[in-house]
């Protein structure tokens, strides 16, 4: 086919070596979520949008993010999970919840640190600002929060208690954090 036809023009070009097959990952994945499909709705998102960077730094608002992530895989997609294996028909669409795992794990953090390195505080803050906006995470992590009565009202909260997690409570320094603090003190 002609995908495979320009992978080998471009993998002798620039001396590219497949993944290996037991990296990728389908255990415990819907087939919406397999790998080929968000590779796919990356690929689509890529060939679509002309310089996606710099329209994530003109955007201000958490729907016109949502609005230009709104992305699908291409036409075979539709009739595909993985490549050799048809299915039936389903349009492969990014749903809400995938892309705010997108944005709280990948486009927020990059459109802060990108703020933070060009010393332009208008993108730090507005990265905080959508994640205020999007709901908190619920995860094992948030879960122990909440019953110790420390609920995350959005993803700005949730990140914050992860990341409180893996630099203090795994490391048990307690007495070095003010919410460690609090808990003890009741």
């Amino acid at each position: 086919s002609g995908l495979k036809k320009e992978y080998s023009f471009l993998a002798k070009k620039y001396k590219l070596f497949p993944m290996p097959a037991h990296l990728w990952k389908y255990m415990r994945l819907r087939p919406a979520a397999f790998p080929d499909i968000r590779i796919a709705q990356l690929a689509h998102l890529l060939s679509k949008t002309d310089f996606l960077f710099s329209k994530i730094l003109k955007i201000e608002s958490l729907q016109q993010l949502e609005k230009l992530f709104h992305t699908q895989a291409s036409e075979f997609w539709n009739e595909h999970y993985r490549f050799a294996v048809s299915s039936p028909l389903k349009i492969k669409k990014m749903g809400n919840s995938s892309l705010y795992i997108l944005f709280i794990n990948a486009v927020i953090p990059f459109l802060f640190v990108y703020g933070k390195r060009k010393g332009e505080s208008k993108y730090e803050e507005r990265a905080l600002s959508f994640l205020s906006q999007i709901k908190a995470e619920q995860n094992q992590i948030t879960k122990n929060f909440s019953n110790l009565g420390k609920k995350a009202l959005n993803a700005l909260q949730s990140q914050a208690q992860i990341e409180l997690k893996q630099h203090y409570c795994d490391f048990k320094k307690c007495l070095d954090c003010k919410i460690g603090m609090m808990i003890m003190g009741k």
